[in-house]
């Protein structure tokens, strides 16, 4: 691979962590806002926050290999 594929690469992978962080960020502050009103929808953003924390961690070792 090219140094400069590397390059972008490093790149891509870091804008998808800054919006990964992002995602967990409000699905944290939907999970405070939900509160235990609707339980069910509160499991759904905390399941979401946990995959894409999942997602975040696979990037990591990927980047890492670059």
């Amino acid at each position: 691979m090219s140094g400069n594929a590397r390059g972008k690469l490093k790149e891509h992978c870091k804008g998808i962590h800054n919006n990964i962080d992002w995602v967990v960020h409000h699905c944290n502050s939907a999970v405070d806002l939900i509160g235990e009103t609707h339980p069910e929808l509160k499991t759904v953003f905390i399941a979401l926050a946990l995959q894409e924390k999942a997602i975040d961690d696979m990037l990591l070792e990927f980047y890492k290999t670059l």
